[in-house]
């Protein structure tokens, strides 16, 4: 119990301070009980809906409430795979190992710290494993429903029970787990079909849902980036693991194949593989157990090396400065004006800058980069033009490059040298704050 409320209280130090992209948008729909749309994530609605009032009299804002839940879940999680572990047959120590691991991958610190879809589904999915392989199958195939219900990635997980059935023999417990996934998952599908496959992101019109070998690199990249000094670890452990516990291989190979559709087709820091990342976590703790023995100071130096540098990486810059500045900045831009920043940004101003909090988005215009016509129309029009620049360095970024590499950094993910590139724009800096997105009236020569 000490653990987890540590685990916790870490979280909720180093929360996000405001909703980015998705998130706003979920909390917009939450709020304002539009569970009819995006319909793709609705159970997190409906339990994002709960929380926000069960949070109000403990005064805690709408944000802060899902920011923190989502820091409650990962800490669930984390307990889901202890217990996991242990009833697969580890000992406590390579399980705690496993749990050091898993509890600083990149992308478990990254959605401990916002508010998203993904730690609920995480959980689900491990209570899914659980009772699957507790000998309850009728449990494991309702937490796999409801965590289709979360995301559709959800039925994705389905590859842990099939490596578990060919390893056990026993296919009977599969088919009462997918029958009764299918049940709960078809029920509700039955209630929003029309919205889940062709409203705002519907399933079959969302044009993001392509598969290339590019997104499958970057997915290759991130697990680099999320487990970094640890993937030596990783190496070993895959020998070690499958000379002593050849399940965990059956596991992860089998997960993976079920989720090579997501690997080829969203990336997002890996974050849609977050249901294999304990498997990883395990079979990672196999190979520092070994090093420990070893090689003792050289696997504590890559530990606390793959500490300090999750951190570095993964805790998002949101915070509070950044919220004022943004808020800030939308106010003096005057009145009819047109905004330009990232998608993400927008929907952020649209959150805190819109209804029912505020009026400022009401009487400006906000667009992104992807929406070019509009962009150029706006540029040769009679309304004054700003952008709000969405590209924030990181800590690692301004701690760890010199700075010819901080420019070109700059020059390849800003927004406003994009704009001077494809448009010609002139920029004139118009309001900046410490720690805050740099504000700038655009004009054409």
């Amino acid at each position: 119990m000490l653990g987890a409320a540590l685990v916790m209280a870490f979280y909720v130090f180093v929360r996000a301070r405001l909703l980015h992209g998705d998130a706003a948008v979920y909390a917009q729909q939450i709020e304002s009980r539009d569970f009819g749309e995006r319909t793709l994530h609705l159970l997190y609605f409906l339990v994002g809906w709960v929380i926000v009032q069960a949070s109000k009299p403990l005064g805690l804002a709408p944000d802060t409430a899902l920011i923190v839940f989502s820091g409650v879940m990962m800490t669930v999680a984390l307990w889901l795979s202890w217990h996991l572990y242990r009833a697969l047959g580890e000992d406590e120590r390579t399980s705690g190992w496993a749990l050091f691991i898993l509890l600083f991958a990149g992308v478990m610190v990254q959605q401990a710290t916002e508010a998203e879809v993904y730690a609920p589904q995480l959980v689900l999915s491990l209570s899914a494993y659980l009772m699957y392989v507790r000998g309850r199958p009728v449990w494991a195939g309702i937490f796999l429903g409801l965590a289709t219900l979360t995301t559709p990635l959800g039925v994705l997980i389905v590859g842990f029970f099939v490596a578990e059935a060919i390893r056990t023999r026993q296919v009977k417990p599969f088919l009462v787990m997918g029958v009764v996934g299918a049940v709960v998952f078809l029920g509700v599908l039955a209630l929003v079909w029309r919205d889940y496959f062709y409203g705002t992101r519907g399933l079959l019109v969302d044009t993001r849902v392509v598969q290339t070998t590019a997104k499958g690199i970057d997915n290759a990249v991130a697990i680099v980036r999320n487990f970094h000094f640890m993937l030596p670890f990783l190496a070993a452990g895959l020998i070690i693991t499958w000379r002593s516990r050849p399940l965990w291989i059956g596991l992860l190979v089998s997960l993976l194949v079920f989720h090579i559709l997501a690997i080829l087709t969203v990336t997002e820091n890996g974050v849609f593989l977050l249901p294999i990342y304990p498997v990883f976590a395990l079979i990672i703790a196999r190979g520092v157990v070994a090093g420990l023995t070893r090689a003792r100071a050289l696997t504590a130096l890559a530990l606390a090396l793959y500490v300090a540098t999750s951190l570095l990486i993964w805790l998002q810059p949101y915070d509070q400065k950044i919220r004022d500045g943004m808020l800030e900045g939308i106010r003096r831009v005057p009145p009819g004006s047109v905004v330009i920043t990232s998608w993400s940004y927008a929907m952020t101003l649209d959150y805190y800058a819109g209804p029912p909090r505020d009026t400022l988005t009401a009487s400006r215009q906000l667009l992104w980069p992807e929406q070019h016509a509009k962009i150029v129309e706006a540029l040769h029009g009679s309304r004054p033009v700003y952008l709000m620049e969405s590209h924030e360095d990181t800590r690692a970024v301004r701690w760890l490059y010199p700075p010819d590499m901080q420019r070109r950094h700059y020059e390849q993910n800003a927004l406003l040298p994009r704009l001077e590139r494809t448009l010609g724009v002139k920029a004139t800096p118009y309001f900046t704050a410490r720690g805050a997105p740099a504000f700038y009236r655009l004009s054409l020569p």
